[in-house]
């Protein structure tokens, strides 16, 4: 449970109704299975909670944020395969709230699955989801490096789990005891529609993302010490094809380039890695 009591005048609040208090919880529940070669993990949250407007002309928002995550993991011998499925339920938003970028969000609830509230995004900066395992390296900046991750439709930022479909499959292979090699593959789609302008006039946008493509190679040069190389490249969907002259931005869609084109984005890295 999260409580905060930040006056009115001192957030950053995404929501049109000025909040005197918000409480966001959260339920989640676990379970999986360890077989000699099968391993399956599933997992649920659902965010309750309100925030109370300081203004009667405005509804308090209800917190019905939730998740879905399931993984299935196979070993056979040095291989081991793995599948993950991740849902994360996002605001609505229509064409008519498009073409403002100085708009704020009008309902009486919080649909995104949320670990802090969008009535204050300021608790971003200590609040994260970095310790996630299922973070592609371009898409949502699951390298060491400094990336924020692409700007997609979403209530928070390009690297939270929120207002997205994403499947995986991958691998991992122990050529040695010190050597790994993984490979991984991610499609990524909006769960909810974003919205643009084209012309003046507000329209649905693609759920479409796009792809990633990253590969993981790890060497233990000693038990304290791990080199390695990561690399991911991002294959961009239709949203970020699409044509649109709201070169601001939109409510929750953010604005890249609006051209009807868009080019691949890859990172690469090596690393050290000590253990004490």
């Amino acid at each position: 449970m999260l409580a905060d009591y930040t006056s009115n005048g001192k957030r950053d609040n995404l929501f049109a109704a000025p909040i005197k208090r918000d409480l966001l919880g959260t339920f989640g529940t676990a379970w999986q299975f360890e077989g000699e070669s099968l391993s399956l993990k599933l997992e649920a949250a659902h965010n309750f909670g309100y925030a109370s407007s300081a203004d009667s002309d405005y509804k308090d928002i209800a917190h019905t944020g939730y998740m879905f995550y399931s993984g299935l993991d196979y070993t056979l011998g040095k291989l081991v395969s793995e599948m993950q499925f991740l849902l994360c339920s996002g605001n609505k938003v229509t064409p008519d709230m498009a073409g403002d970028p100085e708009a704020l969000y009008v309902s009486g609830k919080n649909r995104a699955f949320s670990y802090f509230s969008p009535t204050n995004i300021n608790l971003g900066d200590a609040i994260s989801t970095s310790n996630a395992t299922m973070l592609p390296i371009v898409a949502m900046g699951g390298g060491y490096g400094i990336n924020y991750g692409v700007p997609r439709p979403t209530t928070f930022f390009a690297g939270d789990f929120e207002n997205l479909i994403m499947p995986s499959i991958g691998f991992d292979y122990n050529f040695t005891d010190k050597l790994s090699v993984g490979l991984y593959g991610y499609y990524l789609m909006a769960f909810n529609r974003p919205v643009g302008t084209l012309d003046g006039e507000g329209k649905y946008l693609s759920r479409e993302l796009g792809s990633e493509a990253d590969l993981y190679i790890d060497y233990k040069v000693s038990r304290h010490l791990t080199v390695g190389f990561l690399g991911g490249c991002f294959f961009p969907g239709r949203f970020y094809k699409e044509r649109r002259d709201d070169e601001g931005g939109s409510l929750f869609s953010p604005f890249v380039r609006g051209d009807g084109h868009a080019s691949n984005a890859y990172q690469i890295e090596f690393y050290a890695e000590l253990k004490f």
